[in-house]
């Protein structure tokens, strides 16, 4: 969000500075395309011609404000996370920790 507020001074000042007028670009321009699409269906679960500049904008702004105790707590459980070595199969294991993990992200 730094960037797009640095990006939106500069226009400011081109602006103030002539005749003419700098064009602001939408967020969702701002963003790289797989990126971009990444965000739409797994954090906002949304189609990408339904995101709005509102909705980006929400997006943003909710990201910058991290929840320190959410991060803490996962960062606490995530050190429990180990291979169960008794497990005969690689498959098995991979598995096994992948439940553990999205049990630990879920809660």
């Amino acid at each position: 969000m730094d960037s797009c507020m640095v990006y939106e001074r500069r226009v400011r000042a081109l602006d103030a500075g002539s005749a003419s007028h700098a064009f602001v670009m939408p967020l969702g321009s701002c963003i790289e395309h797989q990126m971009l699409m990444r965000i739409c269906v797994y954090e906002m679960q949304r189609a990408e011609p339904e995101m709005t500049e509102a909705n980006w904008r929400k997006h943003f702004v909710d990201a910058s404000h991290s929840e320190m105790n959410a991060c803490s707590r996962l960062e606490v459980e995530m050190r429990s996370l180990s291979v169960d070595t008794a497990l005969q199969n690689a498959e098995s294991r991979l598995v096994k920790l992948l439940s553990e993990f999205n049990t630990i992200l879920n809660a």
